[in-house]
């Protein structure tokens, strides 16, 4: 099943079932009408814990608990790496590289920043795990599986000042 809303001019796609959240997926509204679902209507309780959590995170103010997603289609790694994304604050990023260098010293064993990209681009679930907040080691804003667009949008949203397409490592970077 999906529900759909606008938020701050993003489509917010969510697939789920009767017990877990499926996806999340972002588009940017670009003019078209939507049938958006009203959130009175919504009487799965997992559906309405996540369209709260995603308006208390668009209203500046994320609660701490998250929605219950599935997962049990993504291997060790992936888990492994989404566990560190989901460790970065609202507001703040991190790279690739010290995601890398993180998981390399946390399960011994070396890691490449590449690799870390390429979990992330797995990630079925934006915005609950932040991959938005990871950046290039020059503070490159890069890729994003739905647009660096949407991506710079969350971040700016977050309080998080861009210029040119980069951030500051020194003002929003957070150590792992």
């Amino acid at each position: 099943m999906n529900y759909v809303f606008i938020e701050k001019g993003l489509v917010i796609d969510i697939t789920y079932d009767e017990k877990y959240i499926l996806d999340i997926n972002l588009s940017k509204s670009k003019n078209k009408i939507y049938n958006c679902n009203n959130i009175k209507k919504v009487n799965n309780k997992n559906l309405s814990r996540t369209i709260e959590w995603l308006t208390s995170y668009f209203k500046g103010d994320p609660e701490e608990e998250k929605p219950i997603i599935k997962t049990d289609y993504y291997n060790k790694f992936n888990l492994s790496i989404f566990e560190i994304v989901d460790k970065i604050p609202y507001g703040r990023v991190t790279t690739y590289g010290e995601i890398a260098q993180f998981y390399s010293f946390k399960h011994s064993k070396k890691m490449s920043a590449q690799a870390v990209g390429n979990s992330l681009k797995s990630n079925k679930f934006l915005i609950l795990i932040p991959c938005h907040r990871i950046i290039h080691t020059n503070g490159d804003i890069y890729g994003y599986k739905v647009g660096t667009d949407i991506k710079e949008m969350l971040l700016k949203s977050e309080g998080i000042n861009i210029e040119n397409g980069k951030i500051s490592l020194k003002d929003y970077k957070v150590n792992l």
